[in-house]
């Protein structure tokens, strides 16, 4: 939010067990020789005092808002913005008023709502419109090049079986004729190159 967070709001985050990190520092300095000499300061930690959240004022107090400069924004917006993709940018609707504006049989002044169109039978069951004019839904993450890292590429079968066409045959299934890669099966007997001896 616009405010700065109550301590008791960071209590899961920012608290601090002070008996826990007096014990802890306790052991350190007995059990390991890197801080025998290291000397602990009592009187900061009585300093912490023992607030209800655990928070300590030092730590509240240091706090600071950090928002994205307008560079960051610029780089981790969204990835097509609806001007981009040559749509208006109307601003975003509450869904009580497209529940209502759909009740009231209005369209939603959208360009991204484009699909088929649905019609009505006599039982009053919606169906897609039969006509030439349905169109291949976009999605601007995968048709941009984009793909997701942490699973396999999700390829369909058929330009697999396109890509494995055209590195076989080359062009010539495209009418370049120019064929793909061959195999020759010779006979032992006769190597071609070598001179007969």
């Amino acid at each position: 939010g616009a405010e700065k967070p109550a301590p008791s709001d960071l209590s899961g985050l920012l608290s601090v067990r002070r008996r826990v990190v007096e014990r802890a520092l306790v052991w350190l300095k007995k059990n390991n020789p890197h801080y025998a000499e290291i000397e602990i300061d009592a009187a900061e930690m009585e300093s912490w005092g023992a607030p209800p959240h655990g928070v300590p004022p030092l730590v509240y107090d240091r706090m600071e808002r950090n928002e994205p400069t307008a560079w960051e924004k610029t780089r981790t917006a969204q990835i097509v913005p609806p001007t981009e993709r040559g749509m208006d940018d109307e601003g975003s609707l509450e869904i009580e008023e497209v529940l209502a504006r759909l009740n009231r049989g209005e369209d939603i002044p959208s360009g991204d709502t484009q699909g088929p169109e649905l019609t009505e039978d006599e039982d009053g069951h919606r169906s897609e419109a039969e006509s030439g004019q349905l169109g291949k839904s976009i999605n601007e993450v995968t048709l941009s090049g984009m793909f997701a890292l942490d699973g396999p590429p999700d390829v369909p079968d058929v330009e697999k079986l396109l890509f494995a066409c055209n590195a076989v045959n080359g062009d010539a299934a495209a009418g370049g004729g120019k064929a793909g890669p061959t195999t020759r099966v010779e006979s032992s007997e006769r190597r071609p190159g070598l001179a007969d001896g």
